[in-house]
């Protein structure tokens, strides 16, 4: 008993001798008396709503009393696109590329702000800059480009690339329907099939090897004309083409959504406007883009900072 008091003695000894040396300092080292600067503490969400759409449409997001349920082409979207800009599609760099500064028409006045429709030309193979932030941004997309510019996928001396971020293919999969009267010059899309129907858009993971998520999939924006609206709403089977898993949905459900939703028209869901019986095949236009897009591209931008 009195070897094991005698060892204890020592061990505790040990420790407080240790416990001396490690004394805290009586000032926290982030502060420094000399040069007491203004410091900042960022608290950012990591659960799974910050994949969620960034433009909700059920947001009043200009602020002018009326809940804004589809595109508004006189507001500025954020996002890693430029809403002043035009752009066109490169299949072989996978990527969107700024073509030039898009047309300001239709000045109106929102709370004493000046306010324009940034529009492309029809029939030009353009994508309006500000309509693709709409259709394609996440929450913490919007959140990375404040914080640091977005995420590259590229990034060297001459070529910057951003990357949008991982959806998951469930419910979050970013998916908009829009039919109106500007579709031809908000899009590279002008056949008449097109502009009667409208255009669905998704953003999804390219990958479908039926898991929720794998690392080096790559983001993309699929594009199916027709009332698609419910083409999120089955689980890992989502945004996808005939030929990967077919699926139909439910006439009640076709039924109902006729009777009920609203297009970005103003129209209900019947005629053209119709939701699909089916999800759609991948051929003519029905096609997929990679959700990138080129930054920092001199001297379209107002200097070479980026």
């Amino acid at each position: 008993m009195k070897r094991l008091l005698a060892a204890l003695t020592v061990g505790i000894c040990g420790l407080m001798i240790g416990t001396v040396q490690a004394q805290p300092t009586a000032v926290p080292p982030n502060i420094l008396a000399a040069n007491n600067l203004p410091m900042v503490m960022l608290s950012a969400s990591k659960d799974f709503t910050m994949f969620w759409k960034a433009y909700t449409d059920f947001d009043d997001i200009d602020l002018d009393g009326t809940v804004d349920r589809t595109f508004a082409p006189n507001f500025r979207y954020y996002g890693y696109f430029d809403p002043l800009k035009c752009y066109t599609y490169d299949s072989g760099e996978s990527r969107f590329e700024p073509s030039r500064l898009a047309d300001k028409v239709d000045k109106t006045v929102v709370n004493g702000v000046d306010r324009f429709k940034y529009y492309c030309t029809a029939g030009a193979g353009e994508w309006s800059g500000n309509f693709l932030n709409w259709v394609t941004m996440s929450r913490i997309d919007v959140l990375r480009k404040v914080l640091y510019g977005g995420m590259r996928s590229t990034d060297t001396a001459d070529d910057t690339t951003l990357e949008l971020s991982f959806v998951p293919r469930n419910s979050q999969a970013i998916v908009k329907y829009y039919n109106g009267d500007d579709l031809d010059r908000l899009t590279a899309f002008n056949s008449n099939d097109a502009k009667n129907k409208g255009l669905t858009f998704c953003r999804r993971p390219q990958e479908n090897e039926g898991v929720s998520h794998v690392i080096d999939s790559i983001p993309e924006i699929r594009v199916a004309v027709g009332n698609v609206i419910l083409w999120n709403m089955t689980e890992v089977r989502t945004c996808n083409w005939s030929s990967e898993i077919y699926y139909k949905w439910k006439p009640e459900t076709r039924t109902y959504l006729e009777a009920n939703y609203v297009t970005p028209k103003g129209t209900l869901a019947t005629g053209d406007h119709k939701h699909l019986e089916s999800v759609p095949e991948k051929s003519g236009e029905n096609t997929s883009y990679v959700a990138r897009v080129q930054a920092c591209k001199y001297p379209l931008q107002e200097s070479k900072s980026c």
